[in-house]
């Protein structure tokens, strides 16, 4: 067939333009479709993958200086999820959805009018910020309302530019230079805090705050600027002087009901943070984003799927392709969880160690990494869901869904904070993850218009849930590391077996991971 010969590239023939070797999965997909989504999974899961120990490092060089350090940079975290959703009006899924339904001349003046939009919308926020500094305290805690934290707010259209023109290349089906420029961001910073880490620690004592924003926003100023010249490039039908005005049909629609379920998500998805910020303090935050960093690989593997997902759901549904959609999101489902199960398990077997590279300040994190692993795998597949209402058009369905997240959450805070401190906010989370995860699920089940195949993959998740912390509480310290860890295999193997995996979907799910053997010159030279 002429589909399975090799595709030269001339360039990046790692993984630039697969050849489909697995007929089976997203066959009713045209082929440079195919190429498409299974070049930018591949991209994503191994430029994600390069990504995670750069990201873990960073919260352990930050949280061994010291808990506020670490505190700062969750503040930081704070302040991105807050531009995200109050600044950036829908956010990137408008740019995915609305990006793959315009003509090469449209798509930049589209991207050009949604950037105007979103400055205009600033502005009231900029001159609240002004008129009533004090009002940041709610934002950033006590202490944080001088010039400096009003001047990151009139930053923020840096942050705007940079998600958006990364959205607009994902929307492309450009993943393999989005996911690229993304990560010059993580690896860039972890770069920064090694070097005064090893040689100026001193500098990031004393200046953690400068040190930590600078080098985000630098960082961040310069992927925009990359991203922006590669969109520009990827439509050269544009013109400056055809530049018109452009909001697709459906826009306001659309991205007010998103801004919905983007407010409610800043809410539901850093409640936490702001909670013990304000009940806690700094130093108590930093243990607890400590710990969430713990958890960044769980999250991680999820997101390797998940920033190619939402893009290749855009596409396939433009075109009416609801049986690739099914396909997709079923190929992503079979591939999260069981990947995200064995990083849990990995963190708990290894809570120990783990949690004494961060220092003797964070000595009995162990014992909340074995109730928190769990949950962060139901809290990662919950994306999965999310992604989906997003692309079928019903963020509504998924504001409803954070809505009640977030009234559980309050529900449950504060008596269990008062009862088990900083355990007590970790169960409080996990319990409102689980309750997400299950009202999403049931949106996804009735609104998508295509079938969701989830349950031959879930019900067998829960023994591995269930099972690794009372092997954790129960046998860490009795039976050697080597044993527990043979029984944590055996577990994963039960589950692949009452999944129902089979070796030959294994093979085909690992054609979207693995690299094909064709797009190696030396290889397909020795084949001939």
């Amino acid at each position: 067939m002429k589909e399975d010969r090799p595709i030269r590239t001339g360039h990046n023939t790692f993984m630039a333009e697969p050849t489909i070797a697995q007929p089976q999965l997203l066959s009713s997909a045209s082929p440079e479709m195919r190429r498409s989504i299974v070049s930018g999974m591949r991209w994503t899961f191994w430029l994600s993958a390069l990504s995670v120990p750069f990201s873990f490092g960073t919260s352990i060089i930050l949280a061994r200086v010291a808990p506020e350090v670490i505190g700062t940079f969750g503040l930081l975290q704070i302040y991105i999820a807050a531009v995200s959703v109050f600044f950036f009006i829908g956010g990137n899924a408008v740019l995915i959805k609305f990006i793959p339904e315009l003509d090469a001349g449209g798509r930049v003046s589209f991207f050009l009018s949604y950037f105007a939009v979103n400055c205009v919308a600033l502005i009231p926020w900029l001159v609240a910020a002004t008129l009533w500094p004090g009002g940041l305290r709610y934002l950033f805690g006590e202490g944080h309302t001088g010039p400096f934290w009003i001047v990151l707010l009139y930053l923020s259209p840096i942050y705007i530019i940079y998600s958006a023109s990364l959205a607009a290349l994902k929307g492309m089906l450009q993943l393999k230079w989005a996911q690229a420029l993304d990560r010059i961001v993580t690896i860039g910073s972890f770069v920064i805090y090694v070097l005064l880490f090893v040689a100026a620690r001193q500098v990031l004592v004393k200046h953690y705050t400068v040190v930590i924003w600078g080098a985000y926003l630098g960082l961040v100023l310069v992927v925009a600027y990359s991203a922006m010249l590669r969109f520009l490039r990827l439509n050269p039908e544009f013109s400056w002087s055809r530049f018109h005005f452009l909001l697709p049909a459906g826009f306001w629609r659309y991205t007010l009901s998103l801004q919905g379920g983007s407010i409610l998500s800043f809410f539901s998805g850093r409640l936490d943070y702001l909670l013990l910020l304000y009940f806690g303090g700094l130093i108590m935050l930093g243990k607890y984003v400590a710990l969430m960093g713990l958890l960044l690989p769980i999250s991680k593997v999820v997101t390797f799927f998940l920033d190619s997902l939402l893009p290749s759901l855009t596409n396939t549904l433009s075109r009416q392709d609801f049986k690739s959609s099914e396909e997709l999101a079923e190929i992503c489902v079979r591939i999260v969880v069981p990947a995200s199960l064995i990083m849990a398990g990995l963190l708990v077997f290894f809570a120990h160690p783990i949690v004494l590279l961060l220092g003797p300040k964070y000595f009995g994190l162990e014992q909340m990494l074995w109730i928190a692993a769990p949950f962060a795998v139901v809290q990662g597949v919950g994306y999965v869901t999310g992604n989906i209402l997003s692309a079928v058009g019903r963020p509504d369905c998924d504001a409803i869904s954070r809505a009640l997240r977030i009234a559980l959450f309050l529900i449950l805070f504060f008596p269990l904070w008062r009862a088990y401190g900083l355990l007590g906010v970790v169960i409080t989370w996990g319990i409102c993850e689980v309750f997400y995860h299950g009202v999403n699920l049931c949106f996804v089940v009735a609104k998508a218009p295509f079938r969701y195949h989830y349950l031959r993959t879930y019900w067998p998740s829960i023994l591995v849930l269930v099972g690794l912390p009372i092997l954790a509480t129960r046998f860490t310290g009795w039976l050697p590391l080597p044993i527990l860890f043979c029984i944590f295999l055996i577990l994963i193997f039960v589950y692949l077996l009452l999944a129902r995996y089979s070796i030959r979907e294994i093979r085909a799910l690992s054609h979207f991971i693995l690299p094909d053997s064709r797009s190696f010159p030396a290889l397909r030279s020795r084949k001939a």
